[in-house]
C-alpha cells in the first residue's frame, strides 16, 4: 500500500475565507500607500516628505502583515494530520503503530466537520455518539480531524484500508450532535 498522507490541498487553503480577507486587506491598503508615496513625491517642504513616509509605515507594515499572516495559516494547513503507510502515525498525538496492529475504524462527524477514530486491535475501548457527548473515553489521542478540503475523505481512507487489510473493521458512527474536546 502506498503511504496515504491527509492534508489540506493548497487550492482549499488559498479559497478560503482567510485568504479572501488578506486579498481584501491588501486591496484597500495598497491604494493607499499609493496615494500617500505619490504625495511624498509631490511635497514641497521636507516636513511634509516626512510625515509622508511616516504615514506610508502603516499601510506597508498592514500589507506585510496580512501577506505573513496568510503565508503562516497556509504552512499550518499543509502539516500532514495523519500518515498510514507500513505504519499509523497521528503527528498531533505522537500517535504510531503498525497498521497490522490496527483493529477498527470510526468516522463521524460534528458540525460538519470529519473526524476517523484509528483504535489498534489491543485496545477494547470503542466510541459512540454518547461517550463523545459526555467525554467518557480516553480514545482522543487515536482522534483525527480531516482539514476542510483534505486530499482524500474519512470513507475514501477507510476503503482503502479495508481494500489492503481486510480484518480491519469499519463503523460509522454517523452525525454526532454535542462533542466534548478530545484531545
Amino acid at each position: 500500500m502506498t503511504e496515504i498522507r491527509i492534508k489540506s490541498q493548497l487550492k482549499a487553503l488559498l479559497t478560503s475565507k482567510v485568504a479572501k480577507a488578506c486579498l481584501i486587506v491588501v486591496a484597500i491598503l495598497v491604494p493607499l500607500a499609493w496615494v500617500l508615496y505619490s504625495a511624498r513625491q509631490s511635497a514641497t517642504s521636507e516636513l511634509m516628505s516626512t510625515l509622508f513616509t511616516v504615514g506610508l509605515a502603516a499601510p506597508g507594515a498592514g500589507i506585510a502583515t496580512a501577506i505573513f499572516g496568510l503565508a503562516r495559516y497556509v504552512l499550518r494547513g499543509r502539516k500532514v494530520r495523519l500518515r498510514i503507510g507500513e505504519r499509523v502515525r497521528i503527528p498531533r498525538s505522537g500517535i504510531d503503530f503498525r497498521v497490522e496492529d490496527l483493529g477498527v475504524v470510526q468516522l463521524f462527524t460534528y458540525r460538519s466537520r470529519a473526524f476517523m477514530a484509528l483504535i489498534p486491535a489491543h485496545i477494547s475501548e470503542q466510541l459512540s455518539a454518547a461517550s463523545l457527548g459526555d467525554g467518557s473515553h480516553s480514545l482522543g489521542p487515536y482522534v483525527v480531524e480531516f482539514p476542510v478540503g483534505s486530499n482524500m475523505k474519512t470513507f475514501e481512507v477507510a476503503e482503502k484500508l479495508q481494500e489492503t487489510y481486510p480484518s480491519v473493521k469499519v463503523e460509522k458512527i454517523g452525525a454526532v450532535a454535542a462533542m466534548q474536546e478530545i484531545w
